[in-house]
């Protein structure tokens, strides 16, 4: 019988009631999905634009967003801890933006036949320079290509950890070996099985996907950041007019102004990259120092593994020696401290594009009529590193935008599937407490609600009373007792304390107890058993209640954490709650949107549980009124 009568429904106060409530009832609504969408939302986003908390992620409809986004996958490498490392871009395009989400939208252009030429041209540069003077950038789908070539070359895991000296549980842990030239301490592990197979993939990538390493921004940072501060003090210093740090170019050989001399001879010795530097004759000053350091030949061949007859033979190497040993740490001491300055020379990619287009071109009036350029010379002309990233991206966008809304959910669902067996113990522990709640509680309560036990009102209370501690009380003596039992790191472990449950109980017996006696007399008259009364008269009626307990038991088990994580310390016996936990300390400060994915992937079973559901859990809460 309804509360309110149709006829009192028509009533002013009537209809202010039901709009209050339905008020009500929407304000509910959105406060309980807000937190969930902005979740949802911030699963897509990145370092760039994790901090925004918008429903809605601006790169969804903002292309200047999106392609903030892309520099930022292509410059950094997330799985290295730096996705907000702009420094590589700004060496590349000779800016200063403080962050990704700072650079402007002042794009260059891309159209026309000149930029297209200019732009063909340098791609054949990339595609035919050297390895070791560029660095590839970063992309979703190339990784993916380099785990897929080693899988294909070594099957499974165990060969993997075998030929590269690993320690991985599946592929979709493997990264790319640190490839950082502009780096002055690195050196690649050039006999190293993984780092021959990391060059034979690396070579084999587009031009779209090579960074080259240029020098001179890290030149004009040194000189900022280390010596300066500030243009008006170098110009003071060194005589000249420059408008900001980004006019100074990094000379290839010592220059002619003796301050700006000194400030590169520093530079050189003491944070360019050796593999950047080669040396011009001087083999008597090379001679020399070798001399005062090994005093004689003889030493020096004990050193060397060698047979020099006398010190003069030992020549210069003019790049600095590829393997190990005493010959190139020589060599670098060599440079540090006693080359003449003079003889020392430095390159990067830059000088490699001059020597490109020199053998291109002939002359640079030739180049310019085709770039529509103004160059002097073939060493003024700049690589097109922003109109090469801005052409990808626009032919690109697409792609782009759907992988940046899918790769972190891509990610954590690599993770939980690769990682141990954390979604196959979920299920079956799932599985198996559905199975034990719905026979031991529904036995519990119809025995105490078909028969009138003297006792059963201390029994409820007992099992209600349970209710009145917080799970954590015990924790440490079902510890104990399940370590005496010998069962910590297994299934029941998790199973048996959760089997029984005095509010499930309670729910039953209640329900149970609202159910026709009338049916049970009938059946008892036609000679039905208690067991085929429970099956076939007491299952059938209480399907609602079931759902709803099965519905609380899938969420507690499915939801639990601390239990599971105490009680299994084994990662061959992780749940999913534990295993996302080890996901979201393992993403670091820097992985929070990797954490809103894993949250949003562990809430969906549940939400669509109640989805699909949700009439029957309806039936559960009105059909115990109704009887």
């Amino acid at each position: 019988m309804p509360i309110i009568a149709m006829v009192g429904r028509k009533s002013k106060k009537s209809r202010l009631l039901f709009t209050l409530l339905y008020l009500f009832c929407v304000l509910g609504a959105v406060i309980f999905t807000y937190p969930f969408l902005l979740m949802l939302s911030s699963s897509t986003t990145n370092s760039v634009d994790y901090d925004e908390f918008r429903l809605i992620p601006r790169f969804y409809l903002d292309d200047d967003a999106l392609y903030r986004k892309y520099l930022n996958l292509k410059y950094t490498d997330r799985y290295r801890g730096g996705e907000k490392n702009i420094l590589p871009l700004n060496s590349l395009y000779k800016t200063d933006f403080p962050s990704y989400k700072e650079i402007t939208a002042e794009y260059p252009g891309v159209s026309g036949k000149q930029v297209r030429e200019r732009l063909a041209d340098y791609e054949e540069f990339l595609a035919k320079l050297p390895s070791e003077y560029w660095t590839r950038g970063f992309n979703y789908e190339v990784l993916k290509d380099y785990r897929k070539q080693t899988k294909v070359k070594f099957f499974d895991i165990e060969h993997l950890n075998n030929g590269y000296a690993e320690t991985l549980s599946s592929f979709e842990f493997l990264l790319f070996p640190v490839d950082e030239p502009l780096v002055r301490s690195w050196k690649p592990s050039r006999e190293s099985a993984k780092w021959k197979d990391y060059l034979d993939f690396k070579n084999k990538l587009p031009a779209s996907h090579r960074i080259p390493a240029l020098l001179e921004k890290r030149y004009t940072e040194y000189l900022k950041l280390s010596l300066y501060l500030e243009i008006s003090k170098l110009n003071s210093e060194w005589g000249t007019e420059y408008k900001n740090f980004d006019g100074i170019k990094l000379a290839e050989t010592l220059p002619k102004n003796p301050k700006e001399a000194a400030c590169w001879t520093t530079y050189v010795r003491s944070k360019i990259p050796y593999r950047y530097i080669k040396f011009s004759g001087n083999s008597p000053a090379y001679t020399s120092y070798l001399k005062n350091k090994y005093g004689n030949v003889e030493r020096l061949n004990r050193y060397y593994k060698t047979a020099y007859s006398r010190l003069g033979e030992v020549k210069l190497p003019e790049y600095e020696p590829a393997e190990d040993g005493q010959p190139k740490l020589d060599w670098r001491n060599y440079c540090d401290t006693d080359a003449p300055v003079g003889s020392i020379h430095i390159f990067d990619a830059s000088q490699k594009y001059a020597e490109f287009l020199s053998s291109l071109y002939g002359r640079p009036e030739n180049m310019n009529r085709a770039y529509g350029t103004s160059c002097k010379s073939f060493s003024d002309a700049p690589m097109p590193v922003r109109e090469e990233d801005r052409s990808y991206f626009l032919s690109h966008k697409k792609g782009l935008r759907f992988g940046f809304i899918i790769n972190n959910y891509s990610d954590v669902l690599s993770y939980m599937l690769l990682n141990g067996r954390a979604s196959v113990n979920t299920v079956i522990l799932v599985l198996a407490m559905l199975l034990t709640s719905l026979t031991v509680n529904p036995l519990c309560a119809y025995a105490l609600s078909r028969y009138s036990l003297p006792y059963a009102y201390r029994i409820l209370l007992f099992l209600l009373a349970t209710m009145a501690f917080p799970a954590e009380v015990g924790m440490i003596p079902g510890f104990l007792l399940l370590k005496q039992l010998g069962f910590l790191n297994t299934f029941w472990a998790l199973i048996l304390p959760g089997m029984a449950s005095g509010y499930n109980i309670f729910i039953l017996k209640g329900f149970f107890d609202s159910l026709p006696k009338d049916l049970y007399e009938s059946a008892d008259l036609d000679g039905a058993s208690e067991a085929q009364m429970f099956w076939h008269i007491t299952l059938p009626l209480s399907k609602p209640v079931f759902a709803v307990i099965a519905l609380w038991t899938f969420v507690g088990t499915y939801g639990g954490f601390m239990w599971a994580f105490i009680i299994c310390q084994d990662p061959k016996m992780w749940t999913i709650m534990v295993s996302l936990y080890q996901f979201q300390q393992s993403s670091g400060a820097n992985g929070q949107h990797l954490v809103m994915a894993a949250l949003t992937f562990a809430a969906l079973p549940v939400l669509l549980v109640f989805i699909f559901a949700q009439r029957i859990i309806m039936q559960g809460i009105i059909l115990p009124v109704e009887k």
